[in-house]
C-alpha cells in the first residue's frame, strides 16, 4: 500500500526562496498526510539517517518527499518506498550517458524518456537512501498526474491513491 499527497504552492519571489519554501512545506504535507491517517504527527517526529533519509521514530510507516518547482508531495508506505518528481525537459548528452542509458551505445531519448529514467534512479536512491545500481524486484510507477511533470515511486506495493490536498489544508497553523 502506497499513499501520495501532492500539493502546488503559489509562486513566490526568486528559485532559490521557491525552492526553501518548497522544502518546508514538504515536511508539512508529509505531516498532515500523518494525521490524515488517524496519527498525531506529535507523537512521529520526522527524523533523518546518518545519510539524509527521512524517517518517521515510533512508527513501521515508511516515507519519502519531493519536489519540483510548485510541486510538492510525499509517500507514506508499510514497506520501504521512494518518490521523485520532476519537470519534463530536455537533458544534456553528458546526463543521459553517465547515469540514463543503459548501455554506452544507446542512443539518446527523448525528453519525456530521460525524465522517466531520472525519476526512476531518483525514486530508488530515495527507497534505498543511499546510492545504488536500480533495485531488482521492486515496482516503479510513473504517473503523470500533474501537466509538464513526472512522479515516480519505488517500493514494493502499488500506488493505492494519490490525493491533491489544497494549499491551505498544509499551511494553516
Amino acid at each position: 500500500m502506497i499513499r501520495i499527497y501532492v500539493t502546488r504552492l503559489a509562486r513566490n519571489g526568486t528559485q532559490a526562496k521557491q525552492r526553501a519554501l518548497a522544502s518546508i512545506h514538504a515536511r508539512k504535507l508529509l505531516l498532515w498526510a500523518i494525521g490524515e491517517q488517524g496519527m498525531d504527527p506529535a507523537d512521529y517526529p520526522l527524523s533523518y539517517t546518518e545519510k539524509g533519509k527521512p524517517y518517521l521514530a515510533n512508527t513501521d510507516i515508511e516515507i519519502s518527499i519531493t519536489h519540483s518547482g510548485q510541486w510538492v508531495a510525499c509517500a507514506l508506505s508499510d514497506a520501504p518506498v521512494g518518490i521523485d518528481l520532476e519537470r519534463i525537459r530536455e537533458v544534456s548528452e553528458g546526463v543521459w550517458r553517465k547515469v540514463l542509458a543503459q548501455s554506452p551505445d544507446e542512443p539518446m531519448g527523448d525528453a519525456h524518456e530521460a525524465i522517466r529514467r531520472w525519476t526512476c534512479y531518483e525514486a530508488s536512491l530515495k527507497r534505498l537512501g543511499y546510492q545504488s545500481p536500480l533495485p531488482v524486484g521492486v515496482n516503479f510507477q510513473t504517473i503523470r498526474a500533474i501537466p509538464g511533470y513526472l512522479l515516480t515511486v519505488c517500493g514494493e506495493g502499488t500506488v493505492e491513491a494519490i490525493r491533491f490536498v489544497s494549499d491551505y489544508a498544509i499551511t494553516s497553523e
